[in-house]
């Protein structure tokens, strides 16, 4: 089963040009006057301290917040999916099974298993209602959904949390095979080295620094 993007987004995939944007209520900048922009099939680990807004730079991007001033053009022909820390985009009364029936009805039944055996769900486990399930089984069936969706961009918010090594591994290996754009908040090192080609570091203090590689490469970089 291919984990792949919905049709092709222009190469350019979004920008922003000159943007500025205050944390509510205070004077510290998350955005101060930051040109950046996202390529097409580009793996973007956004690291930085507790506060720096990395959380806020998926929501523009989401259309949830506005900026205060400069541009965010996102291209024609991208499609958007959210992983956010809540798990708000799966029906809490359903089945892993239902979940992804109700997606893909025409999908053959072995192979919506194999799918879920792929993540880690055992034949008793597809069957248990979301609600009963842990965190991390929850994440497992949120991130499988939003692959299954028709996107091209990929926001994930801390999307290895909750989750045991098989599983980590298990995400970690669809999001490699995705050739679709992905932004990804995340303290997870591990994930940022497997999955990442590049790195936004978020100073907190309204810069944002762009670092070729992945996360080892930025903390070495970084250092000298």
């Amino acid at each position: 089963f291919n984990l792949s993007s919905t049709q092709k987004s222009s190469l350019d995939v979004l920008d922003f040009r000159h943007a500025n944007i205050t944390f509510e209520g205070l004077d510290r900048q998350i955005l101060d006057n930051v040109t950046v922009g996202v390529c097409r099939g580009q793996k973007i680990g956004v690291v930085g301290p507790n506060g720096a807004g990395k959380t806020t730079l998926l929501r523009l991007i989401m259309k949830e917040i506005k900026l205060d001033s400069g541009e965010l053009e996102v291209m024609p022909g991208v499609q958007t999916g959210y992983f956010h820390q809540d798990h708000r985009n799966i029906d809490f009364e359903l089945t892993p099974e239902q979940q992804i029936q109700k997606m893909k009805p025409k999908m053959p039944y072995g192979d919506l298993r194999a799918l879920l055996g792929q993540f880690q769900f055992t034949p008793g486990m597809v069957k248990t209602q979301m609600s009963k399930l842990s965190g991390g089984e929850r994440a497992r069936v949120a991130m499988l959904k939003l692959l299954l969706e028709e996107n091209n961009l990929l926001l994930l918010d801390e999307p290895t949390n909750h989750l045991d090594t098989d599983a980590a591994d298990a995400v970690e290996d669809a999001l490699k095979e995705y050739d679709g754009a992905i932004i990804s908040v995340s303290h997870d090192r591990w994930f940022l080295d497997q999955v990442c080609d590049t790195i936004w570091e978020l100073k907190g203090d309204g810069t944002l620094k762009i670092w070729p590689g992945n996360y080892s490469e930025y903390i070495r970089r970084s250092q000298q």
